[in-house]
């Protein structure tokens, strides 16, 4: 167990001040790595669509977190984003390109406008 926590620490060393943008950071996954990353000391900045619940996790995590409303399908919405990142972090050292989608049913029911922006999202979101 030391030696786990000898790497717990080590990790966490590495990762204080950081400055790491989350997409998808609103829910799921996203949002329980930047808390997670958070606690080991990173500044995290949470991208999304949930402009609320994204205001709401950041509050949580603390003054030096930010949070910003953007579309990953939207190069301009991503150029703003990292671009507001970078105003106020300086700097943007890893990004962890989390947002995705899921259909709720198989493809033989799904309907075509759904299944493209599943595809959209997770494939060529930016």
């Amino acid at each position: 167990m030391k030696n786990l926590n000898m790497k717990t620490n080590q990790r966490h060393q590495q990762l204080a001040g950081q400055c790491i943008l989350i997409t998808g950071a609103a829910r799921g996954i996203g949002e329980h790595l930047a808390r997670q990353l958070a606690l080991a000391g990173a500044r995290v900045a949470l991208v999304g669509l949930e402009p609320e619940r994204l205001q709401q996790i950041a509050n949580e995590l603390g003054a030096k977190h930010m949070w910003v409303e953007c579309d990953v399908c939207s190069i301009t919405d991503m150029q703003r984003a990292v671009e507001q990142v970078c105003k106020q972090f300086n700097r943007i050292d890893v990004v962890v390109a989390n947002a995705g989608i899921a259909s709720s049913g198989t493809v033989a029911i799904t309907p075509t406008a759904a299944l493209l922006k599943t595809v959209e999202v997770n494939l060529s979101g930016v």
